[in-house]
């Protein structure tokens, strides 16, 4: 029977020691979310600003096929 109870008091002897452990990891995994979330909402924009180029480079061509086709008198 004591034997029993020194297990279960060295078992929450422990208790607070891995509760701070939990807590450094859980703080860690937050702080690699909000890193990755921020990554996300970069790579969004940047996205868009392909977006905006490419859908500008096509205006352009199309501006100069028109061009050639009146050069052309197609």
């Amino acid at each position: 029977m004591k034997a029993t109870i020194d297990r279960r008091k060295s078992i929450l002897v422990q208790i607070p020691d891995v509760i701070r452990q939990k807590k450094q990891e859980l703080l860690a995994k937050v702080k690699e979310s909000r890193t990755i979330c921020g990554s996300l909402e970069n790579a969004s924009e940047i996205a868009e600003e392909y977006k905006h180029k490419v859908a500008e480079a096509n205006a352009i061509r199309l501006a100069i096929l028109k061009v050639i086709q009146d050069i052309l008198g197609l």
